[in-house]
């Protein structure tokens, strides 16, 4: 059976989206104060907003899908606990499609960062 591929791609994965959460906060603590929760990958809230990050360790549509939800449903409710400013981002290892983009950074406002591994860092791009 291919069980035991499937949980060696999916502790891969996982590996894979901590190293990149704890790359980011080590690249942004100095803008505000880091807070992870289980259901948050990453928020930076400084005084007058809050940095919300998503991480996908794919660009598969679901990842994708549920990345932006998460960052819609999260931010809103950030938004409501502290009464800031959300900038969210979602952080993918690519671009995704072209047509999704669009409505990633359009109507969802959500801004698209990508990562790439350079030996044992990350670069990210868009973050700014």
């Amino acid at each position: 059976g291919g069980g035991r591929q499937r949980v060696s791609v999916h502790c891969k994965r996982t590996v894979e989206h901590g190293s990149v959460v704890r790359a980011l906060e080590l690249l942004l603590r100095s803008k505000g104060s880091s807070q992870k929760a289980q259901a948050i990958d990453l928020a930076i809230v400084a005084t007058f907003k809050v940095d919300l990050f998503e991480v996908k360790t794919s660009v598969r549509t679901t990842d994708v899908y549920t990345g932006v939800g998460q960052l819609v449903i999260h931010g809103e409710c950030i938004k409501e606990l502290l009464g800031l400013a959300v900038k969210r981002y979602l952080v993918l290892p690519g671009e995704p499609k072209a047509s999704y983009s669009r409505a990633i950074s359009g109507k969802a406002d959500i801004k698209v960062v990508t990562y790439l591994k350079k030996g044992l860092k990350y670069e990210f791009t868009g973050l700014n």
